[in-house]
């Protein structure tokens, strides 16, 4: 578990460097470097090597900035033994952080082209980025895309996740594998207990635009017309 939770910092570390560091000042060199480009499926290795091809102070000091906004969130704030813009040469510097593990982002989605207007999915995530998940969820494994109504970062989002299962444990559409977190139930009736229970929420869409499938409800509407009266499938050739 131990190693699972260094991983996990290191993952959010480097997200936080590559996304405000501009490529030119710095190098990523290393096994962390290799096994990122080479093994993607690997552990990491329990450093970060990093060549500064600007002012190493400045560039040290935009990197603690970087993993402090970064680690936020997930972390709170880090601490750097010594201070990264203290450090010399090849002289490392130990970041320590504790891990938020209820901290992540909350899901609320729907899918009517595959599974109707009132069912929903609510869960959570601790993703870098949340969307990695729900574009995970509509895979092929799906014919049409997942809409989001929410998703919102919340420090026990866990515990938010929870309340909402709890609410609606009479809607469960899968009563045997609780693992599957679909419900029968209204985006907005989800938004209503997200009020009742003080939730603080950015933004929430009731509605669910459903591009693809009302496309294709428009493309089969359409074709309808020219092929057989009254029969909405398309007509597959059979062989015997």
């Amino acid at each position: 578990m131990e190693q699972v939770r260094r991983d996990h910092l290191i993952s959010f570390v480097l997200g936080a460097i590559s996304a405000d560091i501009p490529t030119d000042d710095i190098v990523f060199f290393g096994g962390t470097a290799l096994s990122r480009t080479y093994c993607t499926d690997a552990r990491l290795s329990e450093d970060i090597d990093l060549i500064a091809l600007a002012p190493r102070t400045d560039l040290a000091a935009q990197i603690e900035d970087a993993v402090r906004r970064g680690l936020a969130r997930s972390h709170g704030r880090p601490t750097w033994r010594p201070a990264l813009r203290e450090t010399v040469a090849s002289q490392p510097a130990t970041l320590a952080a504790v891990a938020n593990v209820r901290a992540g982002y909350v899901y609320v989605i729907s899918n009517i082209g595959s599974m109707g207007e009132r069912i929903v999915k609510i869960g959570m995530t601790r993703r870098l980025d949340p969307m990695d998940r729900i574009r995970e969820l509509s895979d092929a494994s799906v014919p049409f895309n997942f809409d989001v109504h929410a998703l919102f970062f919340s420090k026990d989002a866990y515990g938010v996740e929870a309340m909402l299962h709890r609410t609606f444990a009479d809607q469960r559409v899968n009563r045997i594998n609780l693992r599957r977190e679909f419900f029968y139930a209204t985006p907005a009736q989800v938004l209503e207990v997200l009020r009742q229970q003080k939730v603080a929420i950015v933004e929430y869409r009731t509605d669910a635009a459903a591009d693809e499938y009302r496309a294709s409800q428009e493309i089969a509407a359409s074709r309808s017309g020219k092929g057989s009266a009254g029969s909405s499938l398309p007509n597959v050739p059979l062989r015997t």
